[in-house]
């Protein structure tokens, strides 16, 4: 007994080993460039997180400076400034840098500048984050 089939005549089916290989090389390059392309996001995900934990740190040490008595913003009283234990933790090897300095165009003020510097990947220092206000003494109230 024949059984009719629907396939034409030299119809095949199944792949040949040839269609496999070139359907499994297609399939690893997009995975290997998928990959790259996550550890890529991923590595900037860190560097942005890290950029805004300095960030915070440096606003939150700012916001303590202009807190302080005037007297303090003369001499070595900032000089206890420390980084948190939180952002120590996140951003590593950080080293915090604050410079009270005059500026010509403001004589009665002082600029206070923090910096905070941080290891990045691969060894390389990040980018410094800098933030510079400026302090002026007390107005005299008048009586």
């Amino acid at each position: 007994m024949i059984y009719a089939t629907s396939l034409p005549l030299g119809a095949r089916r199944g792949l040949s080993m040839a269609e496999v290989l070139v359907a499994v090389a297609v399939t690893s390059v997009v995975l290997v460039c998928g990959l790259q392309l996550m550890f890529v996001a991923h590595r900037h995900g860190r560097t942005v997180d890290a950029q805004r934990v300095a960030w915070l740190e440096a606003g939150n040490l700012m916001e303590h400076v202009m807190t302080r008595p005037w007297e303090d913003m003369r001499g070595d009283a900032l000089s206890s400034l420390a980084l948190s234990d939180a952002c120590r933790g996140i951003l590593p090897d950080a080293t915090l840098h604050v410079d009270v300095g005059h500026d010509d165009t403001a004589p009665a003020a002082v600029r206070i500048t923090i910096e905070i510097q941080w290891q990045a990947d691969a060894g390389r220092r990040a980018a410094p984050v800098r933030l510079v206000a400026w302090r002026y003494p007390p107005r005299e109230v008048a009586s």
